[in-house]
């Protein structure tokens, strides 16, 4: 408490003598007032004089501004603010500095009643002037005594040890005018240097800042005021060039130079608030508030630059976040910033992501009613991959010609919607370039809704959403009525099924009735000439010949590569071609889907072919035999191997009974409990898909019900190959027992030249038996038993494929296999 009372009364001394100083160059004997008024501030201060009215500090401080401005220096008044601030900084408590503005407040009238005397007879034409004004015009008078630290360090303890206080800052007067500080800063805060104020490149470790002119008499803290405001004119001009650097690099990114774009007119709007405040600088206060003070001090323009301050910091805190970004993800990394709890920030933020994204929704809008890309690379989160422009394959466009790039999906773009924009405008590029129609994006383009895209801005998220969906569904729409109507897509999927799939019945068999005999040769000997002869025989000989012409034309020969020992069933297929833009949904996978399921169609035709023609030889040897063995008997001729054979021929009567039985369910499995079933679901799904890709979708899982029921998946490798054993089995009877008619057509030959020169000797009159006859050779039982031995090997060979089957099939089988099982 003694240590601050003695520097309260230090400083009322020096405040006593500056400003009776003045008077003392005039030769006025000063002392005793000098004395009176040291008194009478200490009594004021210590709170025991009655005379002066305890008001606030505040109050005090407007009461002294108002006398400097009736003495016409109210440019001197700021000294008041640099007074109150020492003050602070010095540790006065708040009772002691109101006290000490109240005395000062009343020590003007007091000063002037006692020495108005002996003023006015040494200088009687002199104006009356109180010690204040001496105080305000005193600048170049100020003592230079040094100045208690910032931080508050003590000066060194006394000899008795007692510490000795902080050190008073002396009340140092300033010789440069604030407005001309005022107008300086302004200057900095527009990047370029002022009178007191010049920009050093090497301040601040080479980061570059404005510094005070050492040597000019500005107080410290109003040189510490002025740097706090200089750094918006160092963050200015660190925005200014990062901003000049960015657009001489001219990525080619429009989001970038939109981005750049709202940082420069963040830039300019600062230009016009320093140009407001230089035109304020030079304007008076109104009337009633300290009358002839300038509006603009060092004060009130920290006051205006606060917000432009924290502006440019959230700018320039973008600036350097954002730029080693990619283009596209500066959209995402603004609209996370823009989440920023700070109105201010958010705010500063969000009209730089306004202006950014005016260039994405452009290319939305162009994707979404014209289906192109006009972004440069990056920007973009929609994105084309290079194509082939030769040997491109049917379908490629749609499925590998645009992508989504999520890492550069904005934010406020859901992946619903993102998928909805990438379909619209790869249907636009579907119905140019593969359909060739171009009437409908025009169209579109003159529709309410294009004007609707053209009103579109961030925040407007809302109608985005709604304009993208609302497009993609009439585009949608367009597409499914181009494919079904137009191209009649559900017409060619039914001719598939019937011509490749073997579902019309009488084609197939005039088919193989034609090229049946081709197609048992070795596949080098094949004529392809042949079997297009023998496709047309049969649309003609079937009721195919009152199909659509273009669907016939379609159906093509196709011969699978061979090493050479093939056959021509292993390699036989048709082919029915299709081209844009049918091929977009009968793609080439579907084509080999296609195509595998009628290669199994085919071998069990094959073998049901075989089988019939088992089953007539069976019957025509048979019969042949009845016939040979009743004429034998009746003329009395021993025919040798005649019970052997009929034995054999009721075994494999029997065996082939059994192949036939499988053969017929396999083929009811495949044709009516898998391809029926799933024409069906797809004929349903045709009804009530709403997009290209639904039409995609429901045909490939078509295909996917099919290829499964077939047990054509990868995964079923090896139960394929033991179904191809399986039917391999089915066809190897037909060989063995062509081998046995040719025996029992030999026999019946026989037997029946012996029948005849019997009753040509009978008709000669003589013996129609001689000694000399030879027997009748019959049915060579070598021949039989080796025919016995390959059927005991077919049905060997049958059996364990069949075993082998059963039990390579899944645990969970259809129902419908179920006739398989032992």
């Amino acid at each position: 408490m003694e240590v601050a009372t003695r520097e309260t009364a230090h400083l009322i001394d020096r405040l006593v003598s500056n400003t009776l100083g003045p008077l003392r160059k005039e030769g006025i004997d000063i002392d005793a007032a000098s004395r009176r008024s040291l008194s009478f501030a200490l009594k004021a201060v210590g709170g025991t004089s009655g005379t002066v009215e305890h008001q606030d500090e505040a109050l005090a401080i407007q009461l002294l501004r108002r006398h400097f401005a009736q003495l016409g220096q109210s440019k001197k008044a700021p000294r008041l603010d640099d007074l109150q601030h020492h003050l602070v900084m010095s540790g006065m408590p708040l009772e002691t500095r109101t006290s000490l503005m109240n005395a000062l407040a009343a020590l003007p009238h007091q000063q002037e009643a006692s020495l108005l005397g002996s003023r006015a007879g040494l200088m009687p034409s002199a104006p009356r002037q109180s010690p204040l004004g001496a105080l305000s015009s005193q600048g170049s008078a100020a003592r230079k005594e040094n100045v208690r630290p910032a931080n508050g360090a003590h000066r060194p303890p006394d000899s008795n040890g007692h510490s000795k206080g902080p050190e008073p800052e002396p009340c140092t007067l300033a010789e440069v005018a604030e407005p001309t500080l005022v107008r300086d800063v302004l200057c900095a805060c527009q990047g370029f240097d002022g009178q007191y104020v010049r920009y050093n490149p090497q301040a601040v470790g080479g980061l570059g800042g404005f510094e005070v002119a050492p040597k000019a008499g500005i107080p410290r803290v109003q040189r510490q005021l002025m740097l706090r405001i200089c750094e918006l004119g160092w963050l200015f001009r660190k925005m200014e060039q990062t901003v000049k650097e960015a657009a001489a690099e001219d990525c080619g990114s429009a989001i970038r130079q939109a981005f750049l774009a709202a940082l420069q007119k963040e830039l300019a709007s600062l230009y016009q608030l320093m140009a407001q405040l230089d035109a304020l600088a030079g304007h008076p206060l109104p009337a009633g508030e300290d009358t002839g003070a300038p509006y603009l001090t060092l004060r009130r323009l920290a006051v205006w630059v606060s917000e432009p301050l924290l502006r440019l910091k959230t700018l320039a805190s973008l600036t350097d976040a954002l730029e080693a970004l990619p283009a596209g993800k500066l959209i995402a990394a603004l609209d996370a910033a823009a989440q920023h709890g700070d109105p201010a920030v958010s705010s500063t933020v969000e009209r730089c992501l306004a202006q950014a994204c005016t260039p994405l929704l452009e290319m939305i809008c162009c994707w979404l009613f014209e289906g192109r890309l006009s972004s440069a690379a990056g920007d973009f989160f929609i994105v084309s991959n290079p194509l082939p422009t030769e040997g491109r394959v049917g379908g490629c466009l749609w499925r590998d010609g645009f992508r989504l790039d999520d890492a550069i999906r904005p934010p406020f773009v859901t992946p619903a919607l993102a998928e909805a924009l990438l379909r619209a405008g790869k249907s636009l590029n579907f119905l140019r370039e593969c359909c060739g129609d171009t009437a409908f994006e025009q169209s579109l383009a003159a529709s309410p809704l294009a004007a609707a895209a053209a009103q579109l801005s961030y925040g407007k998220m809302g109608d985005l959403e709604r304009v993208v969906t609302d497009t993609a569904a009439a585009i949608d729409r367009h597409v499914m009525s181009t494919m079904l109507e137009k191209h009649s897509l559900a017409a060619h999927c039914t001719a598939i099924k019937r011509y490749l799939l073997l579902g019309q019945g009488d084609f197939v068999a005039a088919l193989i009735d034609g090229i049946n005999q081709d197609l048992s040769k070795d596949v080098r000997e094949i004529s392809v000439y042949s079997l297009n002869s023998a496709l047309d025989t049969a649309v003609r000989a079937s009721s195919a010949q009152y199909d659509d012409p273009d669907t016939i034309a379609r159906l093509q020969i196709r011969l699978e590569e061979s090493v050479g020992t093939e056959t021509g069933w292993e390699v036989f297929g048709i082919k029915y071609a299709v081209s844009e833009p049918l091929s977009t949904v009968l793609s080439q996978v579907a084509e080999g889907s296609y195509q595998a399921v009628a290669s199994l169609l085919w071998k069990l035709k094959r073998a049901e072919h075989s089988l019939s023609a088992s089953w007539l030889a069976l019957n025509s040897m048979q019969r042949a035999i009845g016939q040979v063995s009743a004429t034998a008997k009746q003329h009395n001729i021993f025919l040798p191997g005649r019970v052997s054979v009929w034995k054999l021929l009721q075994g494999c009567h029997a065996l082939r009974n059994e192949m036939a039985h499988l053969c017929s369910r396999l083929q009811a499995y495949l044709m009516f409990e898998v391809l029926e079933r799933a024409w069906l679901d797809l004929t349903h799904s045709l009804k009530s898909v709403g997009h290209l890709d639904d039409l995609i979708g429901a045909h490939e899982e078509y295909l996917g019900f099919v290829s499964a029921g077939a047990m054509l998946e990868r995964g079923d490798a090896e139960l394929q190959r033991e179904l191809g054993h399986l039917l391999a089995a089915l066809t190897q009877m037909q060989p063995l027992l062509r081998n046995l008619q040719l025996e029992v057509d030999q026999a019946l030959v026989e037997v029946a030249g012996r029948v005849r020169l019997h009753s040509n000797r009978s008709q000669a009159g003589e013996w129609a038996r001689v000694s000399d006859d030879s027997e009748v050779r019959g049915i060579s039982e070598e021949r039989i038993r080796e025919v016995e031995a390959g059927v005991l090997g077919v049905k060997k060979d049958y059996y364990r494929a069949l075993r082998n089957f059963v039990a390579l099939l899944p645990a969970q089988i259809p129902v419908d296999l179920e006739f398989l099982l032992p």
